[in-house]
């Protein structure tokens, strides 16, 4: 009796609403509010038990989802096994597996937006927006002090992730910029959301400068470098528009000349000595780019100690390893000079380092398929040409940056992470009802 009540009726029509309303809840404080996307992700999870049997029926012969699957029982028995053999690291083990197996949710983001360019375009917008509003509420005068004084600041995110989501940011935005200006309005409001716009990608720009990330920096001209050249034909099409987001991006860096070449050059000394010829080994531990190589070296050595499945998904090897514990007089020097480091560096040395090469296969194969889709999506033309290049360039930026930075199990990388996923695999959710539309339309002869 209560069930039919209006006001309590919660049918699949609602459900459906209830999810479409968790996913913008999730992209809108993805990036500024841990509590908003949480109860945005039980939304969606709600309403997906009142569906189960279409989403059952998608998930079922979905290769992701068994990778995901697989991808979850390996970190669980991995992290058991690992605290039975590392007890004082138990806690982390567990909480560093909880951390990797968050990066699944692309699959249930990627479910509600089903291939729907007008659910994914709100999703960015939203997501822009909790960017814009969590800088103005927490960026301090400090921080625009920093600008000015050529020092480093990521505003109101850390730095490393600051760099990261700018970068992210920046690209996604100067490849939707054509879509932007050919919105359809007066010709007062079209101006003024070009120039909002344009002040968009000037301020992206800018937090990506004073981050001063040389990894972000070198992943984000990778893009440009290669869609200029892979993509000759559609930056033609639009070339007004890529000519004045060139231009705005000059202005912007020869603002900020003197961070950037205090940044390149930092580390001069080191590179010289490696050019030179000078072994690793004589290379004094000082500064980051010293620091990265010995870490990373040190990371290798490390993770061939056990290559196949890694030391666990929670072990920090720079931080839980003492002096004592490693097998030659070299490692040990290194060991007690590394020691104060959280992470190696690199996300990739880190993962094979935890997770073995099993665990890098598994992660492999996840991102195999994601680019594949991406693929299917531009051939089929299931999603419209900018979004499969935003969602490639966007990968392509946090898989370069990753090279530098140890950022796949953190929260906040996480939510880039698997809104980005989740827009290159959305598609498959929609290729059988588009397939079927073709077949109902068909002529019956």
């Amino acid at each position: 009796m209560l069930y039919n009540m209006p006001i309590l009726r919660f049918d699949t029509i609602n459900s459906h609403k209830a999810g479409l309303f968790g996913l913008y809840l999730f992209a809108f404080f993805a990036f500024l509010d841990k509590a908003g996307t949480v109860l945005g992700l039980l939304l969606m999870l709600s309403a997906m038990l009142v569906s189960w049997r279409q989403v059952w029926d998608d998930y079922k012969q979905d290769p992701a989802v068994w990778v995901a699957g697989i991808f979850l029982i390996y970190l669980i028995l991995h992290a058991y096994i690992t605290s039975l053999e590392f007890p004082h690291t138990s806690e982390e083990q567990w909480k560093e597996a909880r951390n990797w197996g968050r990066l699944i949710v692309f699959l249930i983001l990627a479910w509600w937006m089903r291939g729907n360019t007008k659910v994914i375009f709100h999703c960015l917008l939203l997501a822009l927006a909790g960017i814009l509003v969590r800088l103005v509420i927490d960026t301090e005068m400090s921080d625009i002090e920093k600008v000015f004084n050529t020092q480093r600041t990521g505003f109101s995110y850390p730095i490393g992730f600051a760099a990261i989501l700018s970068g992210a940011a920046l690209v996604a935005m100067i490849i939707f910029t054509p879509r932007i200006m050919a919105t359809p309005s007066s010709r007062n409001t079209k101006i003024l959301i070009a120039l909002a716009w344009l002040v968009m990608i000037m301020l992206m720009l800018q937090i990506q400068i004073t981050a001063a990330s040389r990894g972000v920096w070198l992943a984000t001209l990778a893009v440009v470098i290669l869609y200029s050249l892979s993509l000759f034909q559609f930056i033609k099409r639009h070339l007004f528009i890529y000519a004045l987001s060139g231009l705005l991006v000059v202005i912007v860096t020869s603002q900020n000349t003197e961070l950037i070449t205090k940044r390149i050059t930092l580390n001069k000394p080191t590179i010289a000595m490696l050019i030179e010829g000078e072994s690793l080994d004589n290379v004094p531990i000082k500064g980051s780019t010293a620091t990265r190589l010995h870490l990373w070296d040190y990371g290798i050595k490390r993770w061939l100690e056990r290559p196949i499945f890694g030391w666990g998904p929670g072990t920090q090897i720079t931080k839980h390893f003492k002096p004592g514990d490693l097998q030659d007089p070299l490692d040990k020097k290194q060991a007690k000079k590394l020691k104060p480091q959280p992470h190696l560096h690199n996300a990739y040395i880190t993962v094979l380092s935890q997770l073995g090469i099993v665990g890098a296969m598994i992660l492999a194969a996840a991102l195999i398929l994601l680019v594949r889709n991406l693929i299917i999506s531009h051939r089929q033309r299931l999603l419209p040409t900018d979004v499969i290049l935003a969602a490639g360039a966007v990968l392509i930026v946090m898989l370069i940056s990753n090279l530098t930075k140890t950022r796949f199990a953190t929260l906040d990388f996480q939510y880039l992470a698997t809104l980005t996923a989740a827009i290159a695999y959305t598609s498959r959710y929609n290729r059988k009802e588009k397939l079927e539309k073709q077949t109902d339309s068909m002529p019956v002869k």
